[in-house]
């Protein structure tokens, strides 16, 4: 398996990092995203993925959400829904763990739950078009 973060494996991307700033060697971003590590950055990254703001992470069939995770206004995780409705997360780089919630990771280390986005009906932008810092 490639090196991934939990910023690119909920939005799908399991080939390399996602994060705004330069902090980690061969990351990317969104061009036209505010290079931030603000909760609005991330949900714009999303939304730029093809996510749209929804009402609850409860399952619905067809769609694989994703949670963003935040401490005060900095966002600090993500997870995403799997078909199965399942959470699923990436931590520290090392491994996937699965999960009946995104309510059970929360907590001091990774923050709370402030957003769930649903796929819209389709991507606006391609893993092409991410940039590098």
């Amino acid at each position: 398996m490639d090196a991934f973060n939990c910023i690119a494996y909920a939005g799908g991307i399991c080939d390399g990092f996602v994060w705004p700033s330069d902090d980690w060697a061969n990351s990317v971003w969104v061009s036209g995203v505010p290079r931030s590590h603000d909760i609005a950055a991330l949900a714009c990254l999303y939304s730029a993925l093809g996510f749209t703001p929804c009402v609850s992470g409860d399952s619905e069939a067809g769609l694989e959400k994703v949670a963003l995770f935040a401490s005060g206004r900095y966002f600090t995780h993500a997870s995403r829904q799997l078909q199965s409705g399942l959470w699923s997360s990436n931590l520290a780089r090392e491994e996937l763990i699965s999960y009946p919630s995104p309510l059970n990771l929360e907590g001091s280390a990774i923050g709370a739950v402030c957003m769930v986005m649903q796929p819209a009906a389709r991507p606006v932008v391609s893993w092409a078009s991410l940039s590098t810092p």
